[in-house]
């Protein structure tokens, strides 16, 4: 492992759910000198509604990652999507332009996470577990970012992929409030649906059956 306090990297990402982990991947494959730290250590499980849309599915394509982090999901070809409280509508994803794949995957986040990771660490990325970042000071000629016990993080870029967490945005002041949420009720346990449920607004239907495994 790297001695990260003198170390001066290309970039640091903070986050290494699927953004933090696809984008290490992709800057280490380009010859940058990548560090990605998380809070957690790995694999962790981790609150998700599991489901990777056709769109996503090309991504995952592209970066040549697919069958790789859909080993042993579930596969899905049709969505059923809740308008408001009185409105569904359930559609094959074959009515999707035809670039996208018909069809999407439900993998469990931390099994996607995990393979993310992975492919990042074997394009030449470092990861550092258990690295939970205070802020980060914007300085000439590189960024800072404050870990645990005050250990410095230095990178000429830093990226924060963080997800919908927001602390580290509004500590840093890159953010002036926290945005407002949506808390969602949540199922456990097994299940194979044949269909990804998507939700368009904050309203849940009047009669709400939860599937394992996902949640609005």
């Amino acid at each position: 492992m790297m001695n990260a306090n003198r170390t001066v990297y290309d970039v640091l990402i903070v986050g290494a759910g699927p953004g933090g982990s696809t984008l290490a991947r992709l800057l280490a494959l380009q010859g940058q000198r990548v560090a990605l730290v998380d809070k957690a250590r790995f694999p962790r499980p981790k609150t998700c509604g599991d489901g990777l849309t056709p769109r996503a599915v090309r991504t995952l394509r592209h970066l040549g990652l697919e069958h790789r982090v859909a080993a042993g999901g579930h596969q899905v070809r049709r969505a059923r999507l809740y308008a408001g409280p009185d409105l569904e509508v359930t559609a094959p994803f074959t009515a999707l332009p035809q670039e996208l794949p018909p069809y999407g995957w439900v993998v469990p986040r931390e099994r996607l996470d995990q393979r993310l990771l992975e492919a990042a660490l074997e394009a030449g990325a470092h990861f550092f577990p258990n690295e939970p970042i205070a802020r980060i000071d914007r300085q000439a000629p590189h960024s800072v970012a404050w870990g645990r016990q005050g250990r410095p993080w230095r990178a000429r870029w830093v990226v924060i992929a963080t997800g919908a967490s927001t602390g580290l945005l509004r500590r840093s002041g890159f953010l002036s409030q926290a945005p407002t949420t949506l808390p969602r009720p949540a199922a456990t346990g097994k299940a194979w649906p044949t269909w990804m449920t998507l939700w368009s607004s904050s309203s849940c239907p009047k009669s709400l059956t939860a599937t394992p495994g996902s949640f609005p």
